[in-house]
């Protein structure tokens, strides 16, 4: 009997330090699982600047100078004399009539020179005015990329334009997202408090990406009915808003200014001071 309780007494400590170990190790993952995501949330996102995709095309008029080349390449017959009467009669005459030629083509090759020397420097001149123009209009038009416009969807099955949606003196911020995805749930308590604390100043607007297959009608019309407030700008995209970025990312954040001009994007989920922080930067003081 007293074998049996001595390793009754053995077992029971060895028992405590392996539920005890359990407990530390379950503890770490539970708070790695809620710290690892606030902390990468905290992190300040970047506006990255980058090229859009236009669904606008641009033509660009281009000149065409046509060079007329006849005269050169017309080529001109001497008559032929058969006399030798007529032959010596015009010697005198036509050396005469070849000084006199030569001392014309001579001018007449200087002035040809002169003046194409002329026009080259305007034609250089004005190569490079409209160089000059093209650099002009390719550094404001880097400056400002206006955002697209593309059809739309609102929630409600009413349709549009993107450009309708654009209010004139308000920056836009346009949030891409899908009720499947976690970190989009994860912020966007934020973007629509974001959207009351700057009501007037910054328009929000709310693309659900639909794939048709994790996000349908069906799925955004129960998410959105216990997320987002009533007065809620909420669309219906396909894809528009990614593509037009560049982004393959959920959710994904694009900033345009008072006159719809793209200004960046920021892609991955953003904390509340992070977003704060990118407002009161783009408003006026």
């Amino acid at each position: 009997m007293e074998d049996k309780d001595d390793k009754d007494k053995k077992v029971a400590p060895s028992h405590k330090g392996f539920i005890i170990s359990a407990i530390v190790i379950i503890a770490v993952f539970v708070i790695a699982a809620v710290v690892y995501p606030r902390l990468k949330a905290s992190e300040s996102p970047e506006i990255t600047l980058s090229p859009i995709n236009s669904t606008v095309p641009i033509k660009a008029e281009t000149e065409k100078t046509v060079t007329d080349n006849k005269a050169d390449s017309q080529q001109t017959e001497q008559p032929v004399i058969d006399t030798q009467a007529q032959q010596a009669a015009s010697v005198d005459t036509q050396a005469s009539n070849s000084q006199a030629s030569n001392s014309q083509a001579s001018n007449s090759q200087a002035s040809n020179s002169q003046a194409s020397n002329s026009q080259a420097s305007n034609s250089q001149a004005s190569n490079t005015q409209a160089s000059n123009t093209q650099a002009s209009d390719t550094q404001a038009e880097t400056a400002s990329q206006k955002f697209p416009d593309f059809p739309i969807t609102r929630l409600d099955g009413t349709t549009g334009n993107f450009s309708d949606e654009l209010e004139p003196g308000l920056i836009t911020v346009i949030n891409s997202f899908a009720s499947w995805c976690p970190p989009c749930k994860m912020e966007l308590p934020d973007f629509i408090q974001a959207s009351k604390d700057y009501k007037g100043k910054v328009k929000f607007l709310f693309f659900d990406n639909m794939d048709g297959t994790r996000e349908t009608k069906q799925t955004i019309t129960d998410f959105a009915a216990k997320t987002f407030p009533s007065d809620a700008h909420i669309y219906l995209d396909p894809g528009y808003v990614n593509y037009i970025v560049n982004s393959n990312s959920l959710p994904t954040t694009v900033f345009l200014d008072k006159d719809g001009n793209y200004l960046g994007k920021s892609v991955g989920a953003m904390s509340k001071e992070s977003l704060y922080s990118i407002l009161d930067k783009l408003l006026p003081n």
